[in-house]
């Protein structure tokens, strides 16, 4: 998925990219226990698009969640003085 050697300022873009997969593998594994992740098979394109806008939504919390990594949010979300929302578009 990506080459095997990655240049350092592209570093956080690759961790952030791949925080997708496991996202994805979450979703695969509670749509279809079992199913391989490496090469999930659908039965149709609708179900495929299924997958892939649930992985979608999921990634809009996860990143809310991970911007509640940092202190100076955590701080503000503590205080009201921040409120984060997710979007997810159609």
């Amino acid at each position: 998925m990506y080459p095997a050697e990655t240049p350092e300022e592209l570093t956080p873009t690759r961790k952030w990219l791949a925080q997708g997969g496991r996202v994805r593998d979450l979703i695969l594994a509670r749509r279809a226990p079992g199913l391989s992740s490496d090469r999930p098979r659908f039965d149709g394109h609708a179900e495929s698009e299924d997958v892939m806008r649930a992985t979608e939504k999921a990634m809009v919390v996860r990143h809310l969640a991970n911007l509640m990594t940092y202190p100076a949010v955590g701080r503000r979300i503590a205080d009201g003085s921040l409120t984060l929302h997710g979007w997810y578009y159609v």
